[in-house]
């Protein structure tokens, strides 16, 4: 759903808009961001490290920035360097980015601190 809701907004802001497809990709982004938040607070991960809404948000949001620049990297790369269409590209983009975002949102908020062993 995030990414459906990523691609479509990158798609308007592009094509009906004339918006430059990076600056598109980062309002695509954004969108998804906010719907990746709602489906991973109710529904991917079962345990929340922080039982404050406002940390957790800003360190969901750090993760998520830091995706956000790996996929303006790689969205680059691909359309530029490469010469693929920005909708080829931003399939690319998102499952390596996807990955990336599901493994740090896994280990840093969604998942309980190590037991010590007495």
């Amino acid at each position: 759903m995030a990414f459906a809701g990523d691609i479509l907004v990158l798609y308007l802001c592009t094509e009906l808009l004339g918006i430059h497809y990076l600056i598109s990709n980062i309002f695509g982004y954004a969108t998804g961001l906010c719907i990746s938040y709602w489906l991973n607070i109710k529904w991917v991960f079962s345990y929340r490290r922080y039982n404050k809404v406002a940390l957790e948000f800003t360190i969901f949001n750090t993760i998520i920035i830091a995706g956000l620049g790996l996929s303006e990297a790689l969205m680059y790369l691909s359309v530029d360097k490469f010469g693929l269409h920005y909708l080829h590209a931003k399939v690319f983009a998102s499952a390596v980015v996807f990955l990336f975002n599901y493994t740090a949102k896994k280990f840093i908020l969604f998942h309980p601190y190590p037991q010590k062993r007495n």
